[in-house]
């Protein structure tokens, strides 16, 4: 450490965490008492008030994710300035009022001095002579870079890495990985969980990515205050349940009643380490929340251009014009000052190593950093050794492999080692899903603990799919022009059912327009509008000719269905009929959809029976009437000639009841006056006794998917009916993602069919 007797006392000093503990030790250890303020880089220097995105959201109608985006500009803003920007003068005026609520509070800004600890960059807002001070010297030895040819092999990499250490016997704790990503952390906790090294992921996980929490925010949206906190209550005890206990604390329950979605944006700003500790184990962690230490060791991972180190983006809020107005940094400063930074960072790590790969999607490029050291560069190519500390997985290297040999004459360079070495135990590698050990079963499920129709649906069309989609969460979903449109339909219809209006632009606002078909939104507005004003229209017409006049949208589900599983989701409308104590279920569906009485034992159409049984058992003093999709897409293949757009479906065969849902018996296919009485559709009209297996069928399905999830049974598995033209496959391989990995069924990887 160097020299800090010269430091003021009252003064200022912009650094980060690890720059402040070393230099308050410093003057510890030398007697030196100041009194100092801390600034950490890129951050206010005022305090603003936990209250700040309510007052907000209520005065100023800013949802909170562009009131958090606000707030770093408000240290730059004067209230004495009249800016030329209309912009800015509007977040100066927000400022001026925040300062009266006493939100906004400005510290003191006559320091004494204003130091830079280690070139971090000083606010421009923050008018005062300053000085710089370095807290050590670069070291002198030389940095090695290790090439990789793809990110398994830099884990590969990093694994031998770890173990040479361990040969020379570095004590684990003084073994430290950084930078890698979540991948990169998958592979390295296989590799080590073989070799039995203990490891700690010092990694926040935001709090949201837990299924009980989702459920929370659920139960919140939909319940009341006190719903909440008993469902809170009903939760295990661990240290995420403690952080949003404290959150709830921090406000008034009457606050965050009435601004449920400023509290949700809070919660979703939690994040925990929930990973289990060791006392004696290597680390593996993040760039910016490690600590150096001078006696340990550190490789850092991808070390290249696009991912180190990581980049302001643009400015967000305000254009580079007005930026420069308030001299708040642009993204070009701060990007220059962050390279700067890191590279003193990285000169001053003595046992220092880096590895990135030479290709991840498209070719890397080494990070190019001004560092005072020299860079030895070194390409690392796995080779299987004679010994390993990872036999299991060299068992199936070699298995997959002499399979490759054998059956498809590919052969790889290490294949006469490994079977050299192995051949003795060898046992034929069969390229199939076989399952998962409980341990690991146990986990996922604690994390996945809800039950959907639309979950439902996808196991029964295949459990290996599902186990991907839902307790991987291998495969993400990708907004696109179809989903947008239902997205906003839904919205408008259910603010019809709810608020009997709409306003068409506001609906439009709260939906992300897919970004790669942004030139088309103009025209697609225009399309969308029209078909809103014609599905609206028939809606509510319905709506108004039928007896039954309770009407709901966006209907919650959600109850325990048994010790591991809750059921979860909306119903898009439900009618009830508050004289007979009938109801019946609508689901709307941009495409045509039906439901038959031939799908009853079709495990994979569950949804509107999935429904059915779910608010029949929230409300067992009600019967069912029916069950109906709604198309809401507005399809002409002639001119002005739209489709009738009727719902299809199955209603309880009962004239009187079909005349309260539909007195015109215009609304719905199948349904038709003949002289005595109503023409016969085994399709569409069916006895009460049908809705009552209906519901029992729902209910054996439930219990069942339930109970082969349980089991762990992910079998590739997949329905081989329904054939669809579209896709070329049938109904559970239309649009798969998993074609690639699905061995049993994939020919081009041997599979049968």
């Amino acid at each position: 450490m160097k020299d800090l007797t010269f430091i003021k006392n009252y003064s200022l000093l912009i650094a980060t965490e690890q720059d402040k503990l070393e230099i308050l030790n410093y003057l510890s250890k030398n007697s030196i008492f100041l009194t100092l303020q801390f600034l950490k880089p890129n951050s206010l220097l005022s305090v603003i008030d936990k209250t700040y995105p309510f007052y907000i959201k209520e005065h100023f109608s800013i949802l909170p994710a562009l009131s958090e985006r606000m707030k770093k500009y408000f240290d730059h803003i004067s209230i004495d300035k009249d800016y030329d920007s209309d912009k800015i003068n509007h977040l100066k005026n927000i400022k001026i009022e925040l300062i009266k609520e006493k939100i906004y509070k400005e510290n003191k800004r006559n320091f004494s001095n204003i130091y830079s600890v280690n070139n971090q960059l000083i606010p421009n807002f923050i008018k005062h002579e300053h000085n710089y001070i370095t807290t050590a010297d670069p070291v002198k030895s030389d940095i090695e870079v290790s090439k990789c040819l793809n990110q398994i092999e830099q884990c590969l990499f990093a694994y031998e890495w770890v173990i040479n250490l361990l040969e020379k016997g570095v004590n684990l704790n003084k073994i430290n990985i950084l930078n890698s990503t979540n991948e990169d952390d998958l592979q390295l906790k296989k590799l080590f969980k073989d070799a039995n090294i203990p490891y700690n992921i010092f990694k926040r996980t935001p709090i949201v990515e837990y299924p009980l929490i989702i459920e929370l925010i659920n139960v919140f949206k939909n319940e009341s205050y006190d719903k909440t906190i008993e469902y809170l209550n009903s939760l295990k005890q661990n240290d995420f349940t403690k952080r949003i206990y404290q959150l709830f604390n921090l406000y008034p329950s009457s606050l965050i009643e009435n601004n449920k979605d400023v509290f949700i944006h809070e919660l979703k700003k939690i994040s925990v380490n929930n990973n289990q500790i060791y006392k004696e184990a290597i680390s593996i962690n993040s760039f910016d929340n490690f600590f150096y230490q001078e006696d340990e060791y550190y490789l850092l991972m991808n070390y290249y251009d696009e991912f180190f180190p990581k980049k302001f983006l643009d400015n967000d809020y305000f254009s580079d014009e007005e930026v420069k107005e308030i001299a708040f940094p642009t993204s070009i400063i701060l990007n220059k000052n962050l390279r700067e930074v890191t590279a003193f960072k990285l000169d001053r790590i003595n046992n220092l190593t880096l590895s990135y790969p030479i290709k991840v999607v498209d070719e890397t490029m080494m990070t190019d950093l001004p560092l005072t050291r020299k860079i030895i560069d070194k390409s690392y190519v796995y080779q299987v050794k004679e010994y390993s500390y990872l036999n299991d997985l060299l068992y199936l290297d070699y298995s997959k492999k002499i399979t490759d040999y054998k059956y498809y004459n590919l052969s790889s360079p290490d294949l006469i080692l490994l079977n050299n070495t192995f051949k003795g135990d060898y046992q034929r590698f069969i390229p199939e899903f076989t399952g998962i050990d409980n341990e690991t079963l146990k986990y996922l499920l604690s994390k996945n603990s809800t039950l959907s129709a639309t979950k439902i649906e996808s196991y029964n069309l295949c459990p290996f799919k599902y186990y991907l989609n839902y307790l991987l969460r291998i495969n993400t979903f990708e907004e696109n022009i179809f989903s947008y449109i239902g997205n906003i339909i839904h919205r408008v219809l259910e603010l019809y059912v709810k608020e009997k209006t709409y306003d068409i632009d506001k609906v439009f606002s709260e939906f992300n327009f897919p970004k790669s078909e942004e030139y088309k939104f103009k025209i697609f507005k225009e399309i969308i509008t029209e078909n809103i004003e014609f599905i609206h229209n028939i809606v509510k017409t319905f709506d108004e000719v039928s007896n039954f006049k309770e009407v709901y949208s966006e209907e919650p589900i959600y109850f325990k269905f048994n010790e591991h599983f809750y059921l979860t989701g909306k119903i898009d409308k439900v009618m009830v009929d508050d004289e007979t104590k009938y109801f019946i279920i609508i689901d709307y569906k941009y495409g045509d959809h039906n439901y038959s009485t031939k799908d009853i034992d079709k495990d994979y159409i569950i949804q509107l029976p999935f429904y059915l049984y779910a608010y029949k058992h929230q409300h067992p003093n009600l019967k069912p009437a029916g069950i109906l999709y709604q198309q809401t897409s507005l399809i002409k293949e002639v001119r002005s000639e739209e489709k009738t757009h009727q719902l299809k479906g199955v209603v309880v065969n009962l004239e009187t009841i079909i005349r309260r849902i539909d007195p015109s018996l215009s609304y719905i296919k199948g349904v038709r006056e003949v002289k005595n009485g109503l023409a016969k559709s085994d399709s569409t009209l069916v006895d009460q006794s049908f809705l009552t297996d209906l519901y029992q069928r729902a209910f054996s399905v439930i219990e069942k998917t339930s109970e082969e999830i349980i089991k762990g049974n992910f079998s590739i598995n997949p329905v081989l009916k329904d054939y669809n033209q579209l896709s070329s496959s049938y109904v559970a391989c239309s649009f798969c993602p998993y074609e690639a990995i699905c061995y049993s069924k994939n020919k081009h990887l041997g599979g049968k069919s």
